[in-house]
């Protein structure tokens, strides 16, 4: 199966002009800065998705605030999730290691827990 001169030119011309558009937005991104309220718009778009208050405010439209935010929430999703697999996986290895169920290890872990669960949710 012979392939087309033409088309191989094509698919060349088409990696070349992706390639251009992504090093082209790379230094846009590096020279742009953020505008003086951007942060306030994506703490407000952020706190939408938290509290579940989806209100419309016509001067801040909230869907671009919510597409915004949605990587920032999957990534407080993520991190809350491995805090609780490292809390688990301790406590796995702490009785694992002493082959007895001692309840002041647990206890310590709770508490370091609910502290630490304090602090993150604040």
């Amino acid at each position: 199966m012979k392939i087309e001169p033409r088309r191989i030119y094509v698919n060349v011309g088409v990696c070349l002009l992706l390639l251009l558009f992504g090093w082209q937005l790379a230094s846009t991104v590096r020279q742009e800065s953020l505008t003086w309220d951007e942060g306030d718009h994506i703490f407000a778009g952020y706190m939408s998705w938290k509290t579940h208050d989806f209100g419309l405010n016509p001067e801040h439209p909230p869907l671009m605030k919510l597409l915004a935010t949605a990587l920032a929430l999957l990534v407080d999703g993520i991190a809350y999730a491995m805090i609780l697999f490292l809390m688990s996986v301790g406590l796995t290895i702490t009785l694992g290691v002493m082959r007895i169920a001692n309840l002041a290890h647990c206890g310590f872990a709770m508490i370091g827990g609910y502290i630490g669960f304090t602090f993150v949710s604040q």
